[in-house]
């Protein structure tokens, strides 16, 4: 490691006690997320093909921390099988790229939550920061 990298490094380190007590401070909608889940038996993820890998990896993530179900799913693949998994109540979290560089991976990702939605899941979405959820009005 170069002198100048470890410097980068040695900079990043020091600001870890802000950087944690940020994400500690902003922990009420990822609690508020982790109550709704807590009771279901499995979680269905998807995300536009920017954002397939974080859609995967938050499946993964779930298997491996909470013991549950889950998958991850390209949202385009929605209509070639996954759709038949959609069943009422089903909890779907849908990546959402950031609005600014992504405006056409935002916009089907938000149809997608309404298409899912028309067939009685509950979507949750990510629009800016993993820990900001946008949740849409629950179906009737």
């Amino acid at each position: 490691m170069y002198d100048d990298e470890v410097g980068v490094v040695m900079d990043q380190l020091q600001q870890m006690p802000a950087a944690v007590a940020k994400v500690l401070t902003e922990m009420d909608p990822v609690r508020a997320v982790a109550r709704d889940l807590a009771g279901q038996r499995c979680v269905l993820f998807l995300g536009p093909p920017c954002r397939v890998p974080v859609a995967l990896e938050g499946a993964l993530k779930l298997k491996e921390l909470a013991y549950m179900h889950a998958e991850g799913f390209a949202a385009g693949e929605l209509k070639h099988g996954p759709i038949a998994l959609i069943a009422d109540g089903l909890p779907v979290v849908v990546i959402v790229p950031s609005a600014t560089g992504a405006r056409s991976c935002t916009t089907r990702s938000y149809r997608t939550s309404r298409r899912i939605r028309a067939r009685g899941a509950r979507p949750s979405s990510s629009p800016r920061r993993a820990t900001t959820w946008w949740r849409p009005t629950p179906t009737p």
